[in-house]
This record gives C-alpha cells, structure tokens and sequence, in this order.
C-alpha cells in the first residue's frame, strides 16, 4: 500500500478497497496507511480545489483525465469508513 519507489499515482479505489480489508485482517497501526491515502488524495486536488480521482497522464490545467468512480469511492467509502473505523474526526475537518 506504500511504495515510494514505484508508482506515485493515488489510485483511490484500489487503495479503499485494500483498507476495507485492514480494518478486518491487521492491528490498527494499519491505520495510519489509509490516513496517508486519504491525506494524499486530498492534497492531489485540483488548483480550484476539487477532489479527483487521478488518471497518471492527466494532471496539468485543462488535461485533467479520472475515473469518477473511484473518487466518489473515495469520498463515500473511503473517508466515511475510516471515520466510522478510527473514531478519528481530524479527517472529516481537514476535507
């Protein structure tokens, strides 16, 4: 789930779908990877501020490329569980 040598794209449906699984199967330092994944897919937000789910080619003004999908997965699974999860608020406040 934390490669930095590899790919840096957030590919948020595959990275929520993954933590659906560490609440269940890991100890709760686990935890802090799907932090780190909803902290970078808030930071990868456009210059006017909207949330996307990225496409790698797709990141300069007027070329933005995503799945909407896996954003709204983001949003609505992805934030939502780790809150329901965690109990931890600061992510509610920081999107």
């Amino acid at each position: 789930m934390d490669c930095p040598d590899r790919e840096r794209s957030q590919w948020i449906h595959d990275a929520v779908s993954m933590s659906e699984f560490a609440y269940y199967a890991l100890d709760r330092k686990a935890d802090s990877l799907t932090k780190k994944m909803i902290h970078e897919f808030i930071d990868w937000r456009s210059p006017e501020g909207i949330l996307w789910g990225a496409v790698p080619t797709g990141r300069f003004l007027n070329t933005y490329r995503e799945f909407a999908t896996s954003s709204l997965i983001g949003i609505s699974v992805g934030i939502y569980e780790y809150f329901i999860q965690t109990g931890d608020s600061s992510i509610i406040n920081r999107s």
